[in-house]
């Protein structure tokens, strides 16, 4: 009987770690597609229950599912299944040996399942060093290794904290540092690794109270003054900042961080030459200082000292790799200035939707006639420097959401409210005025968000589910399907070299509102490929977004703390794995400058205007297009 009960074990273990096997690979593509968790939550259970089919083919559907867009998730779930899975197995195999030969199964090593065991060997200075490596699964396999063989442990729940972060999983990251001071409350650097997570989550009390948890177990934690004062920048109370910052110099006078901090706060108050002055100062101390490093450069950016800036930028990146601020840097996506464009555009109510021409030299925007009548929209023009009058491109009502054509002689645009009671269809204008605005596709129906694509006299659409593309005289059409969504794609925006399309999906499944997402599809149609997550707490998500004009940078705007704080602008590269940066707080409707060195958009009708955000950095050195 016992050769049967050690079978059967045995045959469990084999289970178990092919169990391991699956879950490992499905961390692996976790990690490269970023899964739903829930998503994923329900495939585990299929896998546990069956499916009906064999476990061939319940392999063979995780592996399409994998691949295609439906599916995100996180993959420290499926490292502790698997690692679960190899514990179970380890133990079964110890049972089978007992059952097998009770007198020498205990001194008899098991092998552990390949490529996954823990080596039970666990230090700060090696998961740094993994870290460092960018080997973030396996660092995160050794933290939670490190958890179960010493549960009371604070440091692994720490190195945890910093590795969550880093990844975007915020809430995990708030979750491992809270732990962490469960267990050891004194822990200074879990109580700053907490204020930067709830302060790259936007909720300034919850980090500015960490810091304060800090300070009171150190009342020179530099860090903590550091934080206190970027959170005070962030919400634009510079008093506050400078407050912040002048106690850290207080704290700790030969600090560098808090000398550059005082430079912050200068050139974030519009003096720059003090700013440098406390820059310089900082660096005389410590060369690699990055705050430093990134307040100079920012500060010569501004003042058009190209090459100046460059060497810092470089110097900075050198000093501060792999961080968010390191990403905005690298991607010329600094926030250097906002301001408000001051054309004339007196009589037009709510001025949205702006829109540069391909030579820069005109602004096109969405505005309203009469405030009183919401189908009295229509498209505007005006000089993008300031310059004269803004004249209206369309009558009649109904005019949204204009795109230029590639040389700029005509404007595509979405005409809501159309007198004959459809909605949402795409038309055409030349930028000139001198023929009426044409439907593009009247026998189609309803179809809208026009993008024109880069190079080309072609011009896209969707129809729900499907892209349209067409001639701006209305021939050609081409339907191709969009695989891989549920719900409206809308906002489309196609990539430079106009392989590729940019659009939102808005998933009317939920509760309150449609879920929207960002994906990318091919062209000439197939399946698309989300490319955000899904953490929005707001009813809309992420949406109106415009792909950059050199190629890799995308922006676009989310709710998630709509409507307590309205809408938030984002960035982040195509194909880029680390998570979106946040811009200018309450931004809608985006959009480039040709040359990619600004982002033009407008703000919430209560504060209906619009404005230009000047970026900077490295590799932001595109030419502009010539004039039409």
């Amino acid at each position: 009987m016992s050769y049967e009960i050690a079978q059967c074990r045995t045959a469990a273990a084999k289970v178990f770690r092919a169990n391991a096997d699956v879950h490992s690979s499905l961390n692996n593509a976790a990690e490269e597609y970023q899964l739903e968790a829930d998503v994923l939550s329900g495939m585990r259970t299929t896998l546990d229950g069956g499916i009906g089919g064999s476990w061939n083919d319940t392999l063979e559907a995780f592996e399409r599912n994998i691949h295609t867009a439906e599916f995100r998730g996180r993959a420290a779930d499926l490292l502790e299944e698997a690692l679960a899975h190899e514990k179970a197995a380890l133990e079964h195999l110890r049972l089978a040996q007992a059952d097998l030969d009770p007198e020498t199964a205990a001194e008899r090593p098991v092998a552990a399942p390949t490529g996954t065991q823990p080596s039970g060997e666990y230090s700060r200075e090696s998961i740094e060093k993994r870290i460092a490596k960018g080997e973030f699964a396996e660092a995160i396999e050794d933290c939670r290794a490190w958890v179960r063989d010493d549960p009371q442990g604070s440091t692994p729940h720490l190195l945890l904290g910093g590795l969550y972060a880093r990844l975007g999983h915020l809430d995990r990251s708030v979750d491992a540092y809270e732990t962490a001071l469960d267990l050891n409350p004194a822990l200074i650097d879990a109580h700053l690794g907490l204020a930067d997570a709830y302060k790259t989550q936007g909720l300034s009390a919850r980090a500015a109270e960490a810091c304060k948890q800090a300070l009171a177990l150190d009342d020179k934690c530099i860090g903590a003054y550091r934080c206190l004062t970027y959170i005070a920048l962030d919400d634009g109370k510079t008093d506050d900042a400078r407050l912040h910052a002048e106690a850290a110099l207080g704290a700790v006078p030969d600090s560098p961080i808090s000398m550059a901090l005082c430079g912050e706060v200068s050139r974030q108050e519009g003096d720059p030459e003090q700013a440098k002055t406390m820059f310089g100062d900082a660096l005389e101390r410590d060369p690699k200082c990055a705050d430093a490093l990134f307040g100079l450069a920012a500060t010569e950016q501004t003042e058009g000292l190209e090459d100046e800036a460059q060497a810092h930028w470089d110097a900075f990146l050198e000093a501060e790799p792999g961080t968010q601020r390191a990403w905005l840097a690298e991607n010329g996506l600094v926030k250097l200035a906002v301001k408000q464009f001051k054309g004339d555009t007196a009589g037009v109510a709510y001025p949205m939707y702006p829109t540069l021409s391909p030579n820069g030299s005109v602004l096109a925007f969405t505005g309203q006639a009469d405030p009183k009548n919401k189908r009295s929209f229509e498209v505007y023009l005006v000089m993008a420097d300031g310059s004269g009058k803004a004249r209206p491109l369309t009558t009649g009502g109904g005019a949204v959401r204009q795109r230029w054509s590639p040389d700029g002689s005509q404007v595509f645009f979405d005409f809501y409210y159309k007198p004959e009671g459809s909605s949402k269809c795409a038309f055409v204008v030349r930028a000139d005025g001198t023929t009426p605005p044409r439907c593009l596709a009247p026998q189609v129906g309803s179809f809208f968000s026009p993008a024109p694509v880069p190079g080309t006299d072609w011009v896209v659409y969707s129809d729900i589910s499907h892209i349209i593309m067409i001639h701006p005289d209305s021939t050609g059409m081409q339907i191709a399907p969009i695989k891989g969504i549920c719900g409206e794609a809308d906002w489309l925006s196609v990539s430079p070299d106009g392989k590729s399309v940019l659009f939102a999906v808005y998933d009317w499944r939920g509760g309150e509102g449609p879920a929207g997402h960002l994906y990318v599809a091919p062209l000439e149609g197939g399946t698309a490929r989300k490319v955000t997550s899904d953490d929005s707490k707001g009813r809309w998500g992420s949406q109106q977004c415009s792909w950059g004009p050199l190629g890799k940078r995308i922006i676009f705007v989310n709710d998630k703390d709509c409507p307590k704080k309205g809408w938030d602008l984002y960035a982040m590269c195509a194909g880029d794995k680390r998570p979106p940066v946040k811009l200018p707080a309450n931004a809608r409707r985006p959009s480039w400058s040709p040359d990619g060195t600004q982002i033009w958009f407008d703000r919430s009708p209560r504060q209906a205007h619009i404005y230009t955000m000047q970026l900077g950095g490295k590799r932001l050195r595109a030419a502009a297009p010539e004039a039409p």
